[in-house]
């Protein structure tokens, strides 16, 4: 199974919320995406986030929620709540009750933390979409020049394009095209660890069994650090059960419990 998801690279649980409720996907790797289901086919899913569409090929994904209308009529329920103790609230600070307001403004954003009344009663400003204590807002850093891409580097906008089309190439189990496009971001970036385990796929399904270990030892020795994925992995079958491999899995099982 290649190391993907969609459009957009992978990184440890991504939670993002959208709408009146919000759907989550739970992928093999343990990571999380939320946001809202927009099409299903029988072999991916495009789900609706914060920052745009992404697409989750199926074989990827674990488990889909589907968070329904009662869960959004509790939230809405439950926002009508906090507003209720942000009346209460006021009441008290204009009684002088300043200890008793502050713990329903903290009940209210129990109920919703985004209540903005709440927020500001407790000494919340908004910067960048985000409630910070007044004080504490971070510091606008000097604007920096943008750095070029050294020449012949490919983009960051360019490499994650690459990465879609060779993940598209590998699933339509195009081999040759799908190597071509994940050596072209490897010469570009060496240490890109997904492309790198990608191309250990590849030769591991086209029986180039001394390529694909050596890309797997690259991939891991430039940050791949997912044990379970490698072992669970169809696509790595035919090298399962070369010492190699088995000597690699049991390194990183060592390297893992050293970490924990």
């Amino acid at each position: 199974m290649k190391y993907f998801i969609g459009g957009a690279v992978l990184v440890a649980a991504l939670v993002i919320a959208v709408g009146a409720w919000a759907d989550v996907i739970v992928l093999t790797n343990g990571d999380r995406v939320e946001g809202k289901i927009v099409e299903e086919t029988e072999s991916i899913v495009k789900i609706e986030t914060e920052f745009g569409p992404i697409t989750l090929a199926k074989r990827g994904i674990k488990q889909i929620i589907r968070e329904g209308p009662v869960n959004a009529e509790y939230k809405e329920k439950a926002k009508e709540l906090a507003k209720e103790h942000v009346k209460l609230g006021l009441w008290c600070n204009e009684k002088g009750l300043g200890k008793e307001a502050r713990k329903h403004f903290e009940m209210a954003l129990k109920f919703d933390p985004d209540n903005e009344d709440a927020r500001k009663a407790l000494g919340y400003v908004k910067k960048d979409d985000k409630w910070v204590k007044k004080g504490q807002e971070p510091q606008k850093e000097p604007e920096k020049e943008p750095q070029k891409e050294p020449a012949g580097r490919l983009t960051r906008a360019e490499r994650q394009k690459l990465h879609r089309d060779a993940e598209q190439k590998l699933q339509n189990k195009e081999y040759d095209e799908a190597e071509k496009l994940y050596l072209k971001i490897v010469k570009s970036v060496p240490k890109d660890y997904r492309a790198l385990y990608n191309l250990a796929c590849v030769y591991s399904l086209t029986n180039k069994k001394a390529k694909a270990i050596d890309y797997l030892k690259q991939s891991v020795k430039a940050g791949f650090t997912n044990a379970g994925h490698m072992q669970k992995d169809a696509d790595l079958d035919n090298i399962r059960e070369m010492e190699e491999f088995k000597k690699l899995i049991q390194e990183m099982l060592k390297r893992d419990k050293r970490n924990m």
